[in-house]
């Protein structure tokens, strides 16, 4: 009997009190959280690395970093990272509008731009892109925008002139003064788009340089010209003329100087025509300076009605 209440004493005691099991989750649990939790970017991080991807031309990525942030924008706490944020993401959607072969992708792509670029006038209606950073047509983009909603845009700044600041800092009013640049001046001879794009030194060089070549090319071939004319017959002489004498080769050496003045002057104007297409910009900026208060047409009582005219004809006999 003793015998077999030993095994059934061995059976019952090897009990593990829940020894393997406290101990085994504990670094598995901790593992789990090294390998779920990954670094995420912050919002200013995030800016930067679409910054460098906007300088080497990858669009793709600047939207998909910033385009979900954007639909909550209480996400960002400084104004200027969501101006950032807007700027760059409706910048990036423009190009790759651009890039797009499919009419209907490309118009998506457009429409989502603009209203990016809208709702960041919206905020601020003078705003500009850093010329530094975004390209020309993305420039030009935003300014087609502006042009487009432009009554709706001068509602918001007579509203903000209007408005008390939230901070508390003074409104300070910056009038800008630009002009309209020509692109058909660039065609133009003796360098008048490098004066137009505020190149003096450069159109002064490229200038002299037209005008030399331009009056050699002239006084040679007046001199040329003169001494043909003295020749029997007023004309070169033929090959099987005796004696030609030594005015023909006078007049084959200003023949050689017509020709080499009207070399240069076509070297010196073909490179002022790419140089000044490439410096082109579509608006100069002239003045920039700081007003008292706000300018006339910012001040909603200084808006006139618009005047319904009424012509009468009278006949008179």
């Amino acid at each position: 009997m003793l015998a077999q209440e030993e095994p059934a004493d061995d059976t019952t005691t090897p009990q593990h009190e829940d020894i393997t099991p406290t101990t085994e989750p504990e670094p598995v649990d901790d593992a789990d959280d090294i390998s779920v939790t990954p670094p995420q970017l912050s919002i200013s991080e995030r800016i930067i690395l679409a910054q460098q991807a906007y300088q080497e031309f990858r669009f793709q990525e600047i939207v998909d970093l910033l385009e979900n942030d954007l639909l909550d924008p209480s996400l960002f706490k400084n104004p200027a990272q969501l101006t950032e944020a807007r700027a760059l993401t409706g910048s990036a959607l423009f190009h790759l509008a651009q890039s797009s072969r499919q009419p209907a992708e490309k118009q998506t792509l457009l429409s989502k731009s603009e209203s990016h670029l809208l709702n960041l006038l919206r905020k601020e209606p003078d705003y500009n892109l850093d010329p530094y950073l975004f390209s020309r047509s993305a420039t030009e983009h935003l300014e087609a925008i502006r042009n487009k909603h432009i009554e709706e845009l001068n509602a918001i700044r007579a509203e903000q002139s209007t408005t008390p600041n939230d901070s508390g800092n003074p409104v300070i009013y910056i009038e800008r003064a630009t002009r309209k640049q020509k692109r058909i001046l660039n065609f133009a001879p003796f360098a008048l788009g490098q004066f137009q794009n505020n190149q003096e030194v450069k159109g002064t060089i490229l200038a002299m340089g037209q005008s030399i070549g331009l009056a050699v090319n002239i006084t040679g071939y007046i001199r040329n010209q003169l001494v043909v004319s003295s020749l029997p017959g007023g004309r070169f002489p033929r090959q099987d003329d005796n004696n030609p004498g030594p005015e023909i080769s006078t007049a084959q050496t200003f023949r050689i100087i017509q020709y080499a003045g009207l070399a240069m002057f076509a070297l010196f104007y073909s490179y002022s025509v790419v140089d000044g297409l490439y410096y082109y910009q579509p608006e100069q900026l002239l003045e920039i300076k700081t007003l008292d208060g706000p300018p006339p047409e910012l001040q909603p009582q200084s808006q006139l009605p618009p005047l319904n005219t009424q012509i009468q004809w009278t006949l008179a006999f």
